[in-house]
């Protein structure tokens, strides 16, 4: 059983129906393969790994935080 990668994104919980080896949404019209899917959820958790992290404005300032949001602990 899957979900919806595009109707997750937008905080919408849509689960996902198979139709041979395609899976597709009933929502938004999403169709992909199970692969797909799992890559577009890889990308949904790049989008929230730093929530339960907290950032202060010292780590902003020391630029501890990567260009692609990467948080690098322990360098103080």
């Amino acid at each position: 059983m899957y979900r919806c990668p595009v109707c997750f994104g937008r905080e919408n919980d849509v689960v996902l129906r198979r139709q041979g080896d395609r899976w597709y949404c009933i929502k938004c019209s999403f169709t992909g393969s199970s692969e797909e899917i799992e890559g577009m959820y890889r990308d949904l958790k790049k989008k929230f790994r730093l929530m339960t992290t907290r950032i202060t404005l010292e780590d902003l300032e020391a630029d501890r935080i990567g260009p692609a949001g990467s948080f690098e602990e322990g360098t103080a």
